[in-house]
């Protein structure tokens, strides 16, 4: 029996020991990040830190009850207090005042970087920092160029990191992660690392300067398509793809109108951001003895069972007296937005280009109307140049 209770006795203190002595370095194990601090009655600490990896720290204050060993005698004329804050250069990430007695914790989230740390207090205490790197990959989202190449980087893990690529065709990864877009499309990146796995999208396309060589290259080998590098303004670049002009007179009691409409696709750059769109350039002239208005109340293209309203995307109105014949001359140069990859708009232009009677019809604010249509060689070449907007978009 006696030999019983010694061995229970001797296990009880090895345990306390381990706990004393050992229990700190063993929970510092368990963490990626560990500090602790002892800090004395009007004592003030201050440290700096650096996280490797966005980090779930927990903030832990142990002030021992009141004793006058220890320090923490009450404070008759108020209350005692401990604080605690965490800055990352002038802001304040974390902030918290203690005054009780006894452990108080505190989780906050902390992206990678360097911090500030700062205690001061009334009361004697134990100020501990224990953080749990979270993983994480950066960027999770890219957007490259063909032929273009960025790292990619992750951290809070441990252990070694495989790369893997969803379709190597599009983009592919190398050991250090470094990501090299091949053709146009998407891929997903995987990170693995011990049973973590992280992902990054990866769109690829293709860069303003082999798109409009395609463009350039079908207006050269096709007849009646023409293209133009627009004048650069800034860092904004643009070159069009025209299609076949359509030009109709119309002769009214008052006036005569002339109109020109021609389909083109634009290709734009503006700093970082790259669009594709297909427009509708529309050119009124008209010539009255009346006053001219050229403000047009509605513009649209049908057909005999289909409409379809064209988005107006700013124009020129410059009017004009012509002292010889005595007329007024007004002309309205204007360009209409048709799809920017909208792909339900785009197949009903395509089925209204199959009928024979597509008309550009336009209405000013007189009350005045006046249409144009469009032959089946006109529509021909429309539905070849929507063709080939089709495929410039899927490489894009």
């Amino acid at each position: 029996m006696r030999k019983t209770n010694y061995i229970l006795l001797l296990t009880l203190v090895v345990a306390m020991s381990y706990f004393l002595f050992w229990g700190g370095e063993a929970q510092a194990a368990e963490t990626d990040f560990y500090r602790k601090y002892s800090v004395e009655p009007f004592e003030t600490k201050e440290d700096t830190m650096k996280l490797d990896a966005k980090c779930q720290m927990t903030v832990s204050v142990d002030c021992p009850h009141v004793s006058s060993d220890n320090g923490n005698e009450a404070d008759r004329d108020g209350f005692k207090t401990v604080y605690v804050s965490i800055d990352e250069e002038d802001n304040e990430v974390f902030e918290e005042i203690i005054d009780s007695f006894g452990i108080t914790k505190k989780t906050v989230t902390l992206p990678a970087g360097e911090y500030s740390l700062y205690i001061e207090g009334d009361l004697k205490c134990t100020v501990t920092l224990a953080g749990k790197y979270i993983p994480e990959i950066s960027p999770k989202e890219m957007t490259l160029e063909v032929g273009k190449s960025k790292a990619l980087k992750v951290r809070g893990v441990s252990e070694a990191v495989r790369w893997e690529s969803s379709n190597k065709s599009i983009a592919t990864v190398s050991k250090e992660g470094v990501v090299k877009a091949k053709k146009s499309g998407k891929a997903i990146i995987t990170a693995s690392s011990g049973d973590k796995k992280l992902q990054c999208k990866v769109t690829v396309k293709v860069s303003y300067k082999e798109l409009s060589k395609k463009m350039k290259a079908f207006a050269k080998k096709n007849k009646n398509f023409t293209f133009q590098n627009v004048k650069y303004v800034l860092d904004e670049k643009k070159c069009r793809l025209y299609g076949r002009k359509v030009s109709e007179t119309n002769i009214a009691e008052t006036c005569g109108v002339i109109t020109e409409m021609q389909p083109y696709i634009e290709l734009r750059k503006s700093g970082k951001k790259t669009e594709l769109c297909l427009k509708m350039a529309v050119q009124l002239w008209k010539v009255s003895y009346n006053d001219v208005t050229l403000l047009l109340s509605n513009t649209q293209f049908s057909t005999s069972d289909r409409k379809l309203n064209p988005k107006y995307g700013g124009g020129i109105s410059d009017i004009k007296y012509d002292s010889y014949t005595g007329c007024n001359i007004g002309h309205l140069k204007a360009d209409y937005t048709m799809f920017k990859m909208n792909a339900k708009s785009l197949k009903k232009f395509e089925a209204m280009l199959r009928q024979n009677s597509l008309k550009l019809k336009a209405r000013n604010y007189e009350g005045t109307s006046f249409q144009a249509g469009v032959n089946p060689d006109e529509r021909k070449n429309w539905k070849k140049l929507l063709k080939e907007y089709r495929t410039l978009l899927k490489e894009f």
